[in-house]
C-alpha cells in the first residue's frame, strides 16, 4: 500500500507511537520524526511507502552526522528506531561523546540591535531565551562574598537557577539593570528580536572559558573559598549526597563506594575515549583543573557535570 504523503504517515505514527518504556513520544521525538518525513518527501518522493522510508533511515542519519551535534543525531536515531520498531544499535550514528560544535558560526552579533544582548551574555553566559527574559529584579548583589547573582526564573527544564557573577564583572553587569523596574525587561523588544539571530551560545562558551581561566588563577585562600561556595551550592540544591559520595550494593551483592564530587577535587580532570581524541585533534588540552571545571559547571553553566563542561565548552 502506498501513501499520498509519507510525512503525514510518519506524523500519525508519532501521535500514537510509544517509546521502549511505553511512554508517548515527546516533543523532541515528534520534531525529529516530522523532519525525517520532510527529508523523505525531498529524497524519495511524496508517495514513498513506509518500507521505503524505513530503508533510508541510515542515509538520513549519515547526513545529520555532517551537520548536527552528536546528541541531535542520537535523538533522531532514537525517534526513528521507535517508529520503525528497531533497536538503536542497528544504525551507525558515531560517537555521542565527541566535542560539540553547537553555536560556532560567524560573528556573535549579526545586527547592531543585538549588540547589547551579545555584550551582556559575553559577561554572564546564560542561554538564549534566558537572556531575553531577564527582568530588572533579576540582578542581586551579594556583599558578603563581594559578588553578585543573576536570577533565571525558568531555566532549562523549567528549573530556577542562579548565575554567579564574579567580583571583577559585577559593575559591568549591573549597568544592564540600572533604571529598570522590577518587572521590566532589560532589553527592548527590538533587541530581543535581534538576539534570536545572534550567536548567544558562542557567547556562553566564551564566558565559560573566561570563568575557567579566572578560577585557575586564584591563590590558595581564594580556591578554598571557591570550594566552599561550590559545596554550599551542592547542599543548597539538595545534592549533598553527590558531593559527599555514598556506599551502595551492586547487583552481585558487593559493597561499593560512589566517589563524591568533593572527594577528588584535588585530582585533575583527564579526558578519555572519544572526547580525548577530539580534544587532541582540535589542539586542546586533555587535562583540566577539576575544581575550576566543576565551579564553571555549577556556578556559570548550571550543568552540574564536568564531562559536559569539558566536551561542550572548553574546545
Amino acid at each position: 500500500m502506498r501513501y499520498n504523503k509519507i510525512r503525514v504517515w510518519l506524523q500519525n505514527e508519532a501521535k500514537t507511537g510509544k517509546t521502549t518504556t511505553g511512554k508517548n513520544f515527546g516533543p523532541a521525538y515528534k520534531q525529529q520524526i516530522a523532519q525525517y518525513g520532510k527529508w523523505c518527501e525531498e529524497h524519495i518522493g511524496r508517495r514513498a511507502s513506509p518500507e521505503e522510508a524505513h530503508a533510508r533511515v541510515q542515509d538520513y542519519l549519515n547526513e545529520l552526522k555532517s551537520t548536527k551535534a552528536p546528541a541531535t543525531v542520537k535523538t533522531a536515531c532514537a525517534a526513528l528506531s521507535a517508529v520503525f520498531h528497531d533497536t538503536m544499535s542497528k544504525y551507525d550514528i558515531g560517537s555521542v561523546s565527541a566535542v560539540s560544535s553547537k553555536g560556532r558560526s560567524g560573528d556573535f552579533a549579526r545586527s547592531a540591535n543585538a549588540a547589547r544582548p551579545v555584550e551582556f551574555n559575553q559577561l554572564v553566559g546564560i542561554r538564549q531565551d534566558e537572556v531575553r527574559h531577564q527582568l530588572g529584579r533579576d540582578f542581586v548583589r551579594d556583599p558578603a562574598r563581594n559578588c553578585a547573582w543573576v536570577h533565571v526564573e525558568r531555566g532549562k527544564g523549567g528549573k530556577e537557577q542562579w548565575q554567579y557573577i564574579r567580583p571583577e564583572l559585577v559593575e559591568r553587569v549591573a549597568k544592564f539593570y540600572e533604571g529598570k523596574q522590577p518587572n521590566e525587561r532589560i532589553f527592548s523588544q527590538v533587541e530581543q528580536n535581534a538576539s534570536r539571530h545572534a550567536n548567544l551560545h558562542e557567547c556562553r562558551r566564551s564566558a565559560a572559558q573566561s570563568a575557567y581561566r579566572y578560577y585557575c588563577s586564584l591563590d590558595s585562600k581564594s580556591r578554598d573559598e571557591l570550594r566552599q561556595l561550590v559545596e554550599h551550592r551542592f547542599r543548597e540544591t539538595g545534592n549533598g549526597r553527590k558531593w559527599d559520595g555514598y556506599d551502595y550494593t551492586d547487583r552481585q551483592g558487593n559493597r561499593r563506594h560512589h566517589i563524591g564530587v568533593g572527594e577528588h577535587l584535588d585530582r585533575p580532570y583527564v579526558c578519555r575515549g572519544p572526547v580525548r581524541e577530539a580534544m587532541l585533534a582540535a589542539g586542546r588540552p586533555v587535562e583540566y583543573d577539576r575544581l575550576a571545571i566543576i565551579a564553571v559547571s555549577v556556578l556559570d553553566l548550571s550543568h552540574w557535570r564536568e564531562d559536559v563542561t569539558v566536551s561542550h565548552y572548553m574546545v
